[in-house]
């Protein structure tokens, strides 16, 4: 499990986005599937432009688009 934020994985760039929060979210893979969950966060995650509620886990897969509050996005490719 990965936790993504400005005190996380990322925070050499996330550091900068005040929006993101420092425990923003957790990318974990579990039954062999990739997941995503908000981790309550005030500005909120996106997966394909819909908010996820908060720690739900929600399927990621390739091309999907993630936006860590309004302002960081980025394109899911998974190898």
């Amino acid at each position: 499990d990965t936790i993504i934020g400005r005190e996380n994985f990322g925070k050499e760039i996330l550091a900068a986005y005040m929006t993101v929060s420092r425990h923003h979210a957790e990318i974990m893979y579990t039954n062999n599937k990739w997941h995503i969950k908000d981790l309550n966060t005030t500005n909120g995650t996106f997966l394909n432009n819909i908010r996820l509620l908060p720690n739900s886990l929600n399927i990621i897969t390739n091309g999907d688009e993630l936006k860590l509050s309004s302002t960081v996005k980025m394109i899911i490719e998974i190898l």
